[in-house]
């Protein structure tokens, strides 16, 4: 009986070709999910720091209404402008807050509670192609 030789160098080639896309797709998936993560994380971090500024201000609104219920002195950064109280807190972290509130006939009313962050664009992108020029 005549054995055949068993030809295994397209079959092994394949096999390597497959292993090779798979791992490559793997190392994708594992770089895309830590970029997600560390942006998650730092999306996560700048919301803590404007909802603990935001807390802050929340406080000092409660002392601005004490303050106004007794009539005493208002307190820091309020500033009584063209019947208004004004008042703009800034942080180290690079946000703003500026608040309005004006007198009606219910009381004083919030008319502008805005905050802002300040933002800087990043162009250390490296070599991309920007188009003709």
């Amino acid at each position: 009986m005549k054995r055949k030789p068993l030809r295994l160098g397209s079959v092994s080639l394949l096999f390597a070709v497959i292993l090779v896309c798979t791992a490559l797709l793997a190392l994708l998936g594992v770089m895309t999910a830590r970029a997600d993560w560390l942006m998650t994380e730092k999306y996560a971090q700048r919301l803590n720091s404007q909802y603990a500024h935001e807390a802050e201000t929340q406080e000092w609104l409660a002392r601005l209404d004490e303050a106004l219920a007794r009539g005493d002195e208002l307190p820091e950064p309020a500033k009584r402008e063209d019947g208004q109280i004004t008042a703009l807190f800034e942080w180290q972290d690079g946000c703003r807050l500026d608040a309005a509130l004006r007198q009606t006939q219910e009381g004083w009313q919030v008319v502008r509670w805005e905050m802002t962050m300040e933002w800087t664009e990043n162009t250390d992108m490296g070599q991309l192609w920007e188009g003709p020029a």
